[in-house]
């Protein structure tokens, strides 16, 4: 019995992680923002992906980055936040929390970062690949 759960979960152990596969997709001098694709999964009629803004400098209590779980409506074009996870300069995860707007359907103004990333997330407009936006986003400041 126990020979057959363990070849019951053997393909379950053997499947590697998500890769990521990260695109910057706008910036300013303060942020760079960047969807991972391989997060984008449609939910309905909707989208649902990690968005990534990393900031030039930290805010807050040493915070570099904040991947953002967000639920697009292509057909809208409009979007929200889901949740927010935040990360220390040296990369290292400090904590997830829910959106504090959560409720708040938002749509981005033209040619806005948060355009440029529903145009990527609905259409895959626009974007460039990189491997990491920790050790991109300086590059772009």
């Amino acid at each position: 019995m126990r020979i057959l759960l363990a070849a019951a979960l053997l393909p379950f152990a053997a499947t590697p992680a998500m890769a990521q596969q990260w695109y910057r997709v706008g910036g300013n001098d303060n942020t760079m923002s960047y969807v991972d694709l391989a997060s984008l999964r449609p939910l309905g009629d909707k989208v649902i992906g990690d968005v990534e803004s990393v900031y030039i400098q930290p805010i807050g209590e040493g915070i570099i980055a904040a991947k953002i779980r967000t639920e697009f409506n292509c057909q809208a074009k409009n979007f929200r936040t889901l949740e927010y996870s935040f990360y220390a300069p040296s990369g290292k995860y400090l904590r997830t929390e829910p959106s504090e707007t959560l409720n708040e359907i938002k749509t981005p103004k033209p040619n806005s970062i948060n355009e440029a990333i529903l145009d990527f997330a609905c259409f895959r407009k626009g974007g460039t690949a990189v491997a990491n936006p920790f050790t991109d986003a300086p590059t772009q400041f």
